[in-house]
């Protein structure tokens, strides 16, 4: 019986001994079967969570943002840790203009992956299209300090700080860029311009005198040099630089438009003369010395050597469009300062220029602005009308104005008071914005009116009506025209107001129902949702503007709705189709003067 007891009392202190260790290993074992079922789940979601990625991506590239985004939201209920699908969101807001919806998709990106480079750019896009420059640059130093390999985007946050102001800064980020691309000096002339803007001449000075020291063969850093001297009206200093940097062709050239400025002239009119004579001397040198002649105190002394000289370049380079427009300018200055025995001669000189070059470019409205304007200031009515009567096909605005009034006149001098009232009254609507124009109409016509001669200081230079934001259309659409008109000036004086944005755009959409073969109805309100960052808007807008020419057997033939859309498209990320609707609009001209800038550099730039 005790024996019995003692091992009821063995087993009961071996079960007490041992239970809790397999305990422990039953529950291990039931733990490691949790963690391979849960391993198998999760492998199964992330295949799931990247088919819905992958048909996210192909509805992105179909532009269906909306069906997009929601396969995104699916991948990311899926795997809620899944950054590159926070990314993509990102970038989808961001091409739709939704700038505050991507921001808080890219910050929970940055935090779940912060070494991507590429979440830090995107962050940057984000904050710049809202114009919060600062917070950009953020963006930038963030991903200087936490990523890899960011070296090509050092530029970008150099721009931004210029933009800021912080020109302090663009220098360190310049100087980190040489560094990081081992290019000492590279960007030396980009520093000197930044030292200058910040009011530092004297440490532009010193950069640049170092490097003509440090580098005393090297031409390009002396002529800098003796660049910066000149713009800061040092020009002793200057040229003795130029004296001792060689004899190359621009050095001399240099040298001799400081002797221009300095009114050395006559003393050196052999070497001026020769260096337009010269092959190895290139057309830009030879015009920088026409442009400094021009500027002198004493131009009329020296007309006859100024006129000299433009003739060569005129016969060196009969079709180049760049000489033709230095010859413009060159007679208009003549002109303006010579004796009434030249200025004749001179005013007609410019004219014949003009006409080659709207010859040359017909598509160039600057060209024929002054073309209509110099026959208008002439009192050349036949000429003004026919010329006029051109221009009408590629700016209506501005012809149908010089149109009117050279027919009013040609009216008027033949005695047709009828006729020559009716043009008169069509070119005052067209001057509508020019007051000092409309009260000289306004006397021209009582004068017609009263058969007395109009008196004779009655010819000046219209200001160019194709500011008018909404071309002027005939009948009864005039009011609604002028409201609008109105409305938009409003607009631009509220600086993008959203509330006059509105008010403006629903406006124009009770406009479009009316008149919809408008074209410039369209465009003012693509223009307006582009300037509030309605991107895909704007380009929907400009969809119909597209239909409507196509209803029409039509191709859009206006340079201005080209670049437009070309800036739309590039907002959207459609960078090469923007480049492509730049270079037409630049085709077709009337383009901003940022069009080659925007085609070399395959940006947007305002």
């Amino acid at each position: 019986m005790k024996k019995s007891a003692a091992s009821l009392l063995k087993l009961i202190c071996l079960f007490l001994v041992f239970s809790p260790m397999f305990t422990f290993a039953q529950k291990k074992k039931e733990k490691e079967k949790q963690v391979q079922e849960e391993e198998v789940i999760s492998k199964y979601e992330m295949a799931n969570a990247e088919y819905l990625m992958i048909e996210a991506q192909k509805f992105f590239l179909l532009e269906d943002f909306e069906r997009a985004i929601a396969f995104l939201d699916k991948s990311l209920e899926v795997d809620p840790k899944n950054h590159a699908a926070l990314f993509k969101t990102a970038e989808i807001n961001y091409t739709r203009g939704q700038y505050d919806k991507g921001l808080v998709a890219i910050e929970r990106a940055q935090s779940l992956e912060p070494t991507n480079k590429f979440y830090y750019l995107l962050a940057a896009q984000l904050y710049k299209a809202e114009n919060d420059l600062s917070a950009a640059a953020n963006e930038y130093e963030s991903m200087i300090e936490k990523t890899q390999n960011y070296r090509d985007y050092l530029l970008d946050l150099a721009d931004v700080y210029v933009a800021l102001e912080n020109y302090e800064r663009a220098i360190e980020i310049l100087d980190l860029t040489e560094n990081k691309f081992n290019t000492p000096n590279k960007f030396a002339t980009q520093k000197k311009e930044l030292f200058i803007q910040s009011g530092n001449d004297k440490k532009a000075i010193a950069l640049m005198k170092s490097l003509s020291t440090e580098f005393p063969n090297n031409e390009s850093y002396q002529l800098e040099y003796a660049d910066l001297l000149s713009s800061l009206g040092k020009n002793k200093e200057a040229e003795a630089i130029l004296e001792n940097s060689g004899e190359s062709t621009l050095s001399n050239i240099k040298r001799l438009n400081l002797k221009i400025e300095a009114g050395e002239i006559n003393e050196n009119k052999t070497e001026i003369r020769s260096a337009f004579s010269l092959r190895d001397v290139g057309l830009q040198s030879k015009l920088s010395l026409i442009n400094n002649l021009i500027k002198i105190q004493d131009i009329n002394q020296q007309s006859l050597f100024i006129d000299s000289l433009q003739g060569q370049l005129i016969n060196q380079y009969p079709n180049s469009i760049e000489v033709l427009k230095s010859s413009e300018l060159v007679y208009a200055t003549l002109a303006a300062s010579a004796d009434l025995a030249q200025k004749s001669s001179y005013e007609k000189a410019e004219l014949s220029t003009l006409k080659k070059l709207k010859d040359l470019n017909p598509a160039d409205y600057g060209v024929w602005d002054k073309l209509l304007k110099r026959s208008f200031d002439q009192g050349s009515w036949d000429t003004l009308l026919n010329d006029a009567e051109d221009a009408l096909s590629y700016f209506p605005n501005q012809g149908l104005f010089y149109y009117y009034f050279g027919n009013a006149q040609i009216y008027s001098n033949n005695g047709d008071k009828a006729e020559a009232l009716s043009s008169f009254n069509q070119a005052e609507r067209l001057s509508r914005n020019d007051k000092e124009l409309t009260n000289k109409i306004t006397l021209i016509k009582a004068a017609i009116i009263n058969n007395s001669i109009p008196p004779p200081d009655l010819k000046t230079s219209p200001k160019s009506t194709s500011s008018i934001v909404i071309s002027p259309v005939k009948g009864n659409q005039n009011s609604e025209i002028q409201e609008l008109n109105g409305m938009l000036v409003r607009y631009a004086s509220s600086k993008n107001n959203p509330s006059f944005a509105a008010e403006t755009i629903q406006t124009i959409d009770a406009l479009i129902l009316k008149y919809p073969f408008e074209e410039e109805l369209y465009l003012s309100k693509a223009r307006i949702l582009f300037q509030i960052n309605s991107f895909a808007e704007a380009k929907s807008t400009f969809d119909q503007l597209k239909a409507n020419y196509f209803t029409r057997g039509k191709e859009i033939d206006n340079g201005i709705i080209l670049e437009l859309h070309g800036d739309i498209l590039f907002k959207l990320n459609k960078v090469d189709e923007a480049v492509e609707e730049w270079k037409k609009a630049k085709i077709l001209g009337n383009t901003s003067d940022k069009i080659d800038k925007k085609i070399a550099e395959k940006t947007y730039y305002q």
